[in-house]
């Protein structure tokens, strides 16, 4: 198992995921919905056993229980994706839309096409950081007054949470996607006449490539965002069950500086579903700039 665990190490390190070669693949085959699947299963490799999400606790208490319900209710909450904090989320590619004016159907519309598929859908972050890294409790938790919560991504009830999530890639530049805007525009519209002309009444279009390519440019975000090590939970905005997703806890974590009620909150909860719940301390007699997980229940 150890030599497993270690191969599947070596394998990360060497082969960081990679969505804009990805895309590359996908935009010059012959048949993309088995190259997409053979990309997701490459994904899989990349997923860790154990991933965390950071969760804040503010003067706002409505919103503070309703983040217990859900933690009580083992679901994760996902959120709209205009919402994020990453003006640039969602937004990792560009395409020149002068290139598409030449298509008389979108001259009207500027060039523009498919702005909004990228925000047709919700999300929620998870990290492969673990529970002691400061700026994710800086950033995410409040100063250390939220709490982190572990989920084990083996667990038979999280098949749902582990199939929806995608590692992120990071980049220090957008992606430029006229070349495939271009021929996929090019290609539906060539199959709208075609189909028109021979009367058909809807218009059935069996390339997925925007869908895929949308598929993989929500998950590559900016360099500087590296220290996230972020994982993203992703459905349609549509999809069963939203805006949340069934996510079992395998361990709760209670920042330092929680308060006195939302710790008891937080005991209550993992009492109640039994699972280890751990308040972190500062130990001054410590070399580590790690705080120290005292085990409560």
């Amino acid at each position: 198992m150890k030599s497993d665990m270690a191969d599947i190490e070596q394998y990360r390190r060497e082969h960081p995921m990679d969505y804009i070669k990805a895309i590359e693949i996908l935009n010059i085959s012959s048949n993309k919905d088995e190259v997409f699947r053979w990309i997701y299963q490459i994904t899989r490799l990349h997923i860790r056993d154990v991933l965390y999400k950071y969760v804040s606790l503010t003067d706002d208490e409505n919103l503070n229980n309703l983040k217990m319900q859900t933690l009580s209710e083992q679901k994760i909450f996902l959120a709209d994706s205009r919402d994020f904090n990453d003006p640039f989320d969602n937004k990792a590619f560009y395409y020149r839309n002068e290139e598409l004016k030449q298509f008389d159907e979108l001259r009207p519309f500027d060039g523009r096409l498919g702005d909004e598929i990228m925000f047709n859908s919700r999300a929620a972050s998870l990290s492969a950081a673990g529970f002691n890294s400061m700026p994710m409790w800086a950033h995410y938790a409040n100063n250390h007054k939220g709490f982190c919560i572990a989920y084990n991504m083996n667990e038979a009830d999280n098949l749902n949470l582990k199939s929806s999530t995608l590692p992120i890639q990071y980049t220090d530049k957008r992606v430029d996607i006229t070349d495939i805007m271009v021929k996929t525009v090019d290609y539906i519209l060539k199959q709208k006449h075609l189909q028109m002309s021979q009367g058909s009444k809807r218009i059935l279009i069996d390339d997925l490539m925007i869908v895929y390519t949308t598929v993989f440019l929500q998950n590559i975000k900016q360099s500087s965002w590296q220290y996230e090590m972020e994982f993203r939970c992703s459905a349609g905005n549509t999809s069963i069950g939203m805006p949340f997703i069934k996510a079992k806890p395998f361990e709760i974590y209670v920042g330092e500086k929680c308060t006195p009620i939302h710790f008891d909150n937080l005991f209550k909860i993992s009492h109640e579903l039994k699972v280890p719940l751990y308040k972190l301390e500062f130990k001054e007699v410590n070399s580590a700039y790690q705080l120290k997980p005292k085990r409560i229940n």
